[in-house]
């Protein structure tokens, strides 16, 4: 935990840019093909774009730095906000405010993702599942499917993870997460619709 604090096993993050993060190992994915990546967020990010709860690649600056978007970078993230883009940018979404998963292996314009269908919970506790199963990427919101699923160009070990990071974007321009993380589970293995939803009473 960096900058950040941890009350009753939750790690609490200021958000803005203060610099608080959770930085996980390279190796923390090594070796899985099939993920879910599930976790429970209490969001307090107001209307700010971009804040990641989750940002696992790589970009321009040395391993630790964040830097600022290229070709080159790859990278898989979640956002609770995420503003319309346009179709200079691979991910083309028409509405904006929606949370979203994104995935590349060669910087914006070659993004692929899954856009969520309502805005995120805001103030309060929230569960979202992220799952690749092969080359399908699914968004999962409080149980639910969020958004239609999408083909990825590559598998989750094709993402060069050289920063892994809960609540911190590889890219500098972006506000940090502004939070609650009370639980972030990584199965190596894309977890069904009904074994997600039944997490959702379950806790």
């Amino acid at each position: 935990i960096i900058g950040g604090t941890q009350t009753g096993g939750a790690v609490v993050l200021a958000g803005g840019t203060t610099d608080q993060y959770v930085s996980f190992p390279a190796s923390v994915l090594s070796g899985i093909t099939d993920v879910t990546l599930q976790f429970w967020v209490t969001w307090t990010g107001g209307t700010a774009t971009w804040q990641r709860v989750f940002d696992f690649g790589s970009n321009d600056a040395a391993a630790g730095e964040q830097g600022s978007t290229n070709t080159s970078s790859s990278y898989f993230f979640f956002t609770t906000r995420a503003p319309a883009t346009s179709a200079s940018v691979g991910c083309t979404v028409a509405t904006a405010s929606l949370p979203r998963v994104t995935y590349t292996l060669a910087g914006p314009a070659s993004e692929t993702c899954v856009s969520g269908a309502s805005a995120f919970p805001a103030s309060t506790l929230a569960q979202v599942a992220v799952t690749i199963q092969g080359t399908t990427l699914s968004l999962y919101v409080n149980g639910a499917g969020s958004g239609a699923p999408a083909t990825l160009p590559g598998t989750l070990a094709n993402v060069t993870r050289t920063n892994n990071w809960l609540g911190r974007s590889q890219f500098s321009s972006d506000t940090e997460f502004a939070g609650t993380i009370s639980e972030f589970r990584v199965y190596s293995v894309a977890r069904t619709a009904s074994q997600l939803a039944a997490s959702t009473p379950a806790g």
